[in-house]
């Protein structure tokens, strides 16, 4: 297992979504494209998503790499499509506020 990550397919799926939505939130507000945004700011995350990657493929949780990212792509474009108001909101309140408190966020995110 990665040390100080998810354990289970599930987990791993989840955690590959929240390491990629900020790069993607980040395309659209800039309106870069998703590729040249990953390969700049979200270097570090697509780095970091490798080991889980290579985990999901090797336990055949998905029959490739190219399955596996285009999966999380997938995942990622409709969990902002569904929560695109309350990041811009989130987003808004830090560039204000500079941080928030759980109790912020959770107000400003409507959870």
């Amino acid at each position: 297992a990665l040390r100080g990550r998810p354990s289970g397919a599930r987990a791993k799926w989840n955690w590959l979504l929240v390491l990629f939505v900020g790069s993607y939130a980040q395309a659209q507000v800039t309106r870069r494209s998703v590729g040249e945004t990953l390969l700049y700011s979200g270097k570090l995350d697509l780095e970091t998503a490798a080991p889980a990657l290579a985990w999901l493929v090797s336990h055949k949780h998905a029959r490739s790499h190219v399955e596996a990212l285009t999966r999380v792509h997938l995942d990622t474009l409709f969990f902002l499509e569904q929560r695109w108001e309350a990041i811009a909101r989130v987003a808004d309140g830090l560039l204000k506020e500079g941080k928030l408190s759980g109790r912020r966020l959770r107000a400003l995110a409507r959870i």
